[in-house]
């Protein structure tokens, strides 16, 4: 999740330093490679089954360790609000980014630049749509309402990183007082 963000928050960037420019030298067929990095979303699958089974279960009330229990109500409600950002993230790449490319872009054509998925490592990802006519959309940065969807699309992307240390934090806590509880000796680095 976090290195999908980052790219795509440098792509946005990208985007937006372009668009600022007077005379950029961005080219169209690299603009298109930078839109569809922005186009599209990573919406992971948080695993709830066991902690609703925990909590729906009365798994809750049986667990002695106060502290354990609180550890794992925090974690729970971590996962609820980074599927939160996931949430916003996808409503606004479907109600707002796409609608807008869908009027002033050429989608197949932009989604023929893809050579890969910003923040994951993988071979060639490609696809072979036809083009029925080729767009320049080096004009999109002249848009304001284009600038002003980048700067929406930047803001779902920091803030989803700036609560994601905290869902590490709440990870990393429940872990150990897991371990500590299992009376599992943590391996030392």
């Amino acid at each position: 999740m976090i290195s999908f963000r980052r790219a795509s928050l440098e792509t946005t960037t990208t985007l937006q330093q372009a668009a600022a420019e007077r005379n950029s030298t961005i080219t169209s067929d690299s603009l298109d490679h930078l839109l569809v990095n922005v186009t599209g979303n990573y919406f992971p699958m948080y695993e709830h089954g066991a902690l609703d089974e925990f909590y729906l279960g009365g798994g809750a009330s049986l667990l002695q360790n106060e502290s354990l229990r609180g550890i794992i109500g925090a974690y729970r409600r971590s996962l609820e609000v980074a599927e939160v950002f996931d949430v916003t993230d996808l409503q606004f790449q479907n109600v707002t980014w796409t609608p807008f490319l869908r009027l002033n872009a050429n989608l197949p054509q932009i989604t023929n630049a893809q050579t890969d998925i910003p923040g994951v490592n993988m071979e060639r990802y490609a696809a072979d749509v036809p083009v029925l006519q080729k767009l320049d959309h080096t004009v999109l940065l002249s848009s304001q309402e284009f600038v002003n969807l980048l700067l929406e699309m930047k803001w779902v992307h920091e803030d989803a990183l700036n609560y994601y240390p905290t869902f590490q934090q709440n990870s990393t806590k429940l872990i150990s007082a897991l371990e500590a509880e299992l009376g599992i000796k943590q391996e030392e680095n």
